[in-house]
């Protein structure tokens, strides 16, 4: 922030953003700037009515809640207060930023998130990453008006209950974190090869039942973790029809019989974990492309068997 200058344009600061035509600051970046205090109301922060991107992430405000006057942003499109250290309940006003169409408020850890509220009211968003946030209820119904909606992470936010299947066909949505949601309970549907999907993790949740065959039609997947979940019946060959995927963690589930061998046929594949699988090693190494493979013991990490493929 050197270049905060009272006697130069604020436009030319470092992390201010200007309208080209009206001289207004309609961004702000002051991501890992140490900043450190508190937001209060009266704040000069919110003397900018134009701000449509503010990034506040990777600073310290001292566990204070998130202001209510974040609400004055109504033009706001792009809002990042990630890993800043806010905490407690957030203001319900900010459900009136209906304008938002990203919203990162993961790594507060300190946080409670009211999801009903939010999610009804921000019917334009394309990202909203909640990582590491206190949600601990249910995923609400209303989740499934955010039809724009390309990223949702939501790891490790004490989620509960039934995940929603008809979340899985959001028709934009292209990456979607579940991961270390233990309470979280659910299977995969039928998926359609209209599905956008590239990122897919439901890593140590309660998700069970058996992977459909219609999991080969997520052309564009390109990793997919399943591992530590409650998974059970056979290795669908449709994995096969994967041709972009680079990891695929199948560790620690009831998965019985071989692994098909379609799998070796994967071009783009690089790690495979298969650990308490009740796959043996023979079937494992017959698959031709290995590059190297290796086992890692309990002990040194929990994705635990590693396969490396050719590129």
């Amino acid at each position: 922030m050197e270049s905060w200058n009272e006697t130069t344009n604020c436009c030319s600061w470092d992390g201010v953003e200007c309208d080209k035509e009206s001289g207004h600051v309609i961004g702000l970046d002051l991501s890992c700037s140490w900043l450190y205090g508190t937001i209060h109301p009266n704040s000069s922060l919110f003397s900018l009515p134009h701000l449509q991107s503010l990034n506040l992430a990777f600073n310290f405000f001292n566990n204070s809640p998130i202001s209510s006057a974040f609400s004055r942003f109504t033009d706001l499109t792009h809002l990042n207060l990630s890993s800043s250290g806010f905490s407690g309940k957030i203001s319900s006003k900010i459900s009136f930023l209906s304008k938002l169409t990203s919203l990162d408020l993961s790594s507060n850890y300190n946080l409670r998130f009211g999801f009903q509220l939010l999610v009804q009211n921000l019917t334009k968003l394309r990202e909203l990453h909640l990582d590491y946030v206190k949600i601990s209820s249910m995923i609400p119904s209303s989740m499934l008006n955010l039809t724009s909606l390309s990223s949702l992470h939501l790891v490790y936010c004490g989620l509960q209950g039934k995940f929603h299947d008809d979340i899985f066909h959001l028709p934009n949505l292209k990456e979607l974190l579940l991961l270390d949601n233990y309470d979280l309970t659910g299977h995969l549907p039928k998926l359609n090869s209209s599905s956008p999907l590239e990122y897919l993790d439901l890593g140590s949740t309660s998700f069970s039942g058996e992977l459909p065959n219609s999991i080969g039609n997520l052309k564009s997947l390109n990793r997919l973790y399943v591992d530590n979940c409650k998974f059970s019946g056979s290795i669908p060959a449709s994995l096969g029809k994967l041709k972009k995927i680079t990891i695929l963690s199948l560790s620690i589930n009831n998965f019985e019989g071989p692994l098909p061998s379609q799998v070796s046929g994967l071009p783009n594949l690089a790690y495979l974990l298969l650990r308490n699988c009740s796959i043996n090693d023979t079937e494992v190494e017959e698959i031709s492309q290995c590059k190297s493979y290796y086992w890692v013991t309990w002990f040194q990490t929990m994705r635990v068997q590693v396969k490396k493929m050719q590129q």
